[in-house]
C-alpha cells in the first residue's frame, strides 16, 4: 500500500496526519514489524491477528527498510520481509549477522487503542515498567526461567531415584530372614564335618566372585558399545553433512568447502584418537576374557570340588542345595543393600542441591522485585503525587490458583474448587502450603475460611510429591497497581474511565528514554484540556532527549507540542502517498483541513470563541 514511499524523521518530534485510510496507521505497524515488536499472540491474540492482517494488506510480498541509529552511535538498515525474520545490515549495505535486541536498537511502539488496554492488564503494565530497565530485568527473567527448568530436572531425578530405591528396598526386604536361615545353618553345622563348614564358606565367597565378574562384564560391554555408538554416529553425521555432489554448484559452494574441510581437519584428529582407544579396547578385552575365562574354570574346578567333598561327607544334599541357595540371594541381597546406599547417597545430594535450587530462585526473584520497586520509585518521584506506581510481591496469584483448582480436579474432591482456591491463595503462600499438607495440619486450612471437608480435599490434592514440586516453582508474579488521583483518592486503572486510564498511562509512556516512543492516536479517549495540560507539556519537556513519533488527528499535538517534522499522508484508495512534509507552518494548510475542518471552520470557531 506504501510501495515505494521513502522519508526521513526529525530526532526529536515527529507527527503524521491524513485522512482516514491514507495509510498512517499501516506505517506505525510496518515499522514495528521491522523491528520485530509486534504484539504477543499469547498476552493479546486479537490485536496480534489486527496487525497480523494490517501488515499482510499493507505489505503483502514486499519488504520494509528501516535506517536506525542506535544508543551508542552505530548506524544500521534494517530490512524485513514479510513471513521473515530481520536482517541487520550496516551503511555499506552488508549484513553483520546481529539480531535485534537492545544492543543494536529498541524502541517502544503502541497501537492505537493500546494505551487503554495496557491500563487493564497488569501483565502489559508489568511489561511497561520493565522497559525502564529491560537489559536487567530480562537477564534476571532468564535467570528465574533457568532456575526454574533445573529444579523440574532436579525433581524428575528425584523421582527417578526415589522409585530406584522402592524397587532396591523390596529386594532387599528378605536380608534378615535370609540371614537368620544361614545363621541356622552354621550353627547346626548342616551334620557335617568342619572341613564342609570350611567348603561352604569357600562357596559362599565365589557366589560373590561371580557377581562382581557379572558387574565388570557389564560395564566393559557397556564401555565398547558407547564407543562403538560414538564413532558410528559420528561418521554418519558427517557423511549426512558433506552432501558435496549437491553443494559443488552452489552460490556459496567455496564457503560450504571451507566449512568442510574444517570439519575434516577435527575428524581426522578425532578418528585417530578413536582408533587408538578401539584398540586398546580391544586389547584390553582380550586380557579380560582371559581372565574371566581363567576364573569360570577356577569356580568349575572348586564347585567340583565342593561337590565332591559333600558325597564324601554324605552330607543331605537337600540342605547343601538350600544353603547355597540361600548364599545366592544373600550375596545377590547384599549387592542390593550396596545399590541402595549409593541412591540414598546421591538423593540425599540431589535434595541438598534443591535447596541451593530453591535459594537461587529466591534470589532472582528478590533481585527482580527490587529492580522493579526502583522503578515504580522513579516514576513515582517524576509523576507524583498525580499518579502513583505500586508493586506487589508475589501479587498476581492467578497461576497459583489455576494449580489449586487443578488439583482439586484430580483427585475429583467434591468442592467447589474456584472458591476454595480463591480462599487458599489469599491466605496461604506456596511454602506454607508445602508445609501445611505435609504435617496434615487441618486447622491452619480451617483458619484461613476452609470447612473440614474443603481443608482434606486441599491436604490430599497436594499429598504427592509431584503436587509439591508443582508448588515449589509455581510462578507469583509482582503485581503492579498504577493509580490515578481523582480529587483526594487513588483510583488503580482497571475501575477508571476510557479517558481516565489514558490519562494515567500516557505521562509513563512519554517520560525520558532513550529509546524511541512510537504511538498511534495518543489523544483517543482524552478531551482537549487534558491533551494541552497532559501530552503536550510531556512532549515538550521530553523531545529534547528522546525522538517521538505520533499518528493524530488532534491539532494540538504537533502544533503546541511544537513538532519539527509533519508527514502529510494521502491515498487514492489503492495506495499511500506523502502530500507534504516539513515542519508545522510549512504544513500548516494540511493541517488546517485535515485537524480544524478547513479554514472557514477554523475561523468561525474562533469568532465564537470571541463571543463568549
Amino acid at each position: 500500500f506504501l510501495d515505494g514511499m521513502s522519508f526521513d524523521f526529525s530526532e526529536n518530534m515527529n507527527c503524521i496526519i491524513g485522512a482516514r485510510g491514507a495509510g498512517k496507521t499501516s506505517l506505525v505497524e510496518l515499522v514495528r514489524f521491522c523491528l520485530r515488536c509486534e504484539p504477543s499472540k499469547i498476552v493479546d491474540p486479537v490485536a496480534r491477528k489486527r496487525f497480523d492482517d494490517i501488515i499482510d494488506g499493507s505489505l503483502g510480498q514486499g519488504h520494509v527498510e528501516l535506517s536506525v541509529t542506535s544508543a551508542g552511535g552505530a548506524k544500521y538498515i534494517i530490512s524485513r520481509a514479510n513471513g521473515s525474520a530481520p536482517i541487520v545490515y550496516d551503511t555499506n549495505r552488508q549484513p553483520t549477522g546481529q539480531r535485534l535486541g537492545s544492543s543494536v536498537f529498541s524502541a517502544d511502539i503502541f497501537s492505537q487503542n493500546e494505551v487503554e488496554t495496557i491500563a487493564g492488564r497488569p501483565e502489559s503494565q508489568l511489561a511497561l515498567l520493565e522497559s525502564f530497565d529491560r537489559a536487567r530485568l530480562a537477564a534476571l527473567s532468564a535467570d528465574i526461567t533457568d532456575a526454574r527448568r533445573k529444579l523440574d530436572a532436579n525433581y524428575q531425578k528425584t523421582c527417578s531415584i526415589l522409585s530406584e530405591i522402592d524397587s532396591l528396598e523390596m529386594k532387599c526386604a528378605r536380608r534378615a530372614q535370609v540371614e537368620k536361615a544361614l545363621a541356622e545353618y552354621k550353627k547346626a553345622g548342616s551334620g557335617v564335618s568342619e572341613d564342609m563348614d570350611n567348603a561352604n564358606e569357600l562357596r559362599s565367597q565365589r557366589e560373590a566372585e561371580k557377581r562382581q565378574a557379572s558387574a565388570l562384564s557389564r560395564v566393559f560391554a557397556e564401555l565398547e558399545r558407547r564407543v562403538k555408538e560414538f564413532g558410528g554416529s559420528l561418521a554418519s553425521r558427517a557423511v549426512t553433512a558433506w552432501q558435496e555432489e549437491h553443494a559443488r554448484d552452489t552460490q556459496n559452494a567455496a564457503i560450504l568447502e571451507e566449512m568442510r574441510s574444517s570439519l575434516r581437519r577435527c575428524l581426522s584428529l578425532f578418528e585417530g584418537k578413536l582408533e587408538e582407544i578401539q584398540e586398546g579396547l580391544a586389547e584390553g578385552h582380550a586380557d579380560y576374557a582371559q581372565a574371566e575365562q581363567q576364573l569360570s574354570l577356577a569356580h568349575d574346578a572348586q564347585d567340583a570340588e565342593y561337590m565332591q567333598l559333600a558325597e564324601q561327607a554324605q552330607a543331605d544334599r537337600a540342605v547343601v542345595e538350600r544353603r547355597m541357595a540361600a548364599e545366592r540371594e544373600l550375596n545377590d541381597i547384599l549387592e542390593h543393600v550396596s545399590e541402595l546406599e549409593d541412591r540414598r547417597r546421591e538423593l540425599a545430594e540431589v535434595r541438598s542441591g534443591r535447596e541451593e535450587l530453591r535459594r537461587a530462585l529466591e534470589e532472582a526473584l528478590e533481585s527482580q522485585f527490587a529492580a522493579r520497586l526502583a522503578i515504580a520509585n522513579r516514576i513515582n518521584d517524576e509523576l507524583g503525587p498525580e499518579i502513583k506506581v505500586e508493586i506487589h510481591q508475589y501479587g498476581n496469584l492467578d497461576k497459583y490458583m489455576a494449580l489449586i483448582v487443578s488439583r482439586l480436579h484430580q483427585v475429583n474432591a467434591s468442592v467447589q474448587y474456584n472458591q476454595v482456591a480463591d480462599k487458599v491463595a489469599k491466605a496461604i503462600d506456596p511454602a506454607t502450603l508445602i508445609s501445611i499438607v505435609r504435617s496434615r495440619n487441618m486447622a491452619a486450612l480451617t483458619d484461613a475460611g476452609l470447612n473440614e471437608n474443603q481443608a482434606k480435599a486441599v491436604v490430599d490434592a497436594f499429598a504427592t510429591a509431584d503436587a509439591v514440586a508443582a508448588l515449589e516453582v509455581v510462578d507469583l508474579p509482582d503485581r503492579p497497581t498504577i493509580l490515578l488521583k481523582d480529587k483526594d483518592t487513588y483510583k488503580p486503572t482497571d475501575i477508571l474511565s476510557t479517558g481516565q486510564k489514558c490519562n494515567a498511562i500516557l505521562p509513563i509512556l512519554l517520560m525520558d528514554s532513550d529509546r524511541p516512543l512510537v504511538i498511534d492516536q495518543p489523544e483517543d479517549n482524552l478531551d482537549n484540556g487534558l491533551i494541552h495540560s497532559l501530552i503536550v507539556k510531556s512532549i515538550l519537556k521530553v523531545k529534547r532527549h528522546r525522538q517521538l513519533l505520533f499518528v493524530t488527528h488532534n491539532p494540538n499535538i504537533p502544533v503546541l507540542g511544537e513538532a519539527e517534522r509533519m508527514l502529510v499522508f494521502t491515498s487514492d484508495g489503492m495506495h499511500g502517498s506523502i502530500a507534504q512534509c516539513g515542519t508545522v507552518d510549512e504544513c500548516k494548510e494540511h493541517i488546517v483541513n485535515l485537524l480544524e475542518g478547513g479554514a472557514e471552520a477554523f475561523r468561525r470557531r474562533s469568532q465564537c470563541y470571541e463571543l463568549k
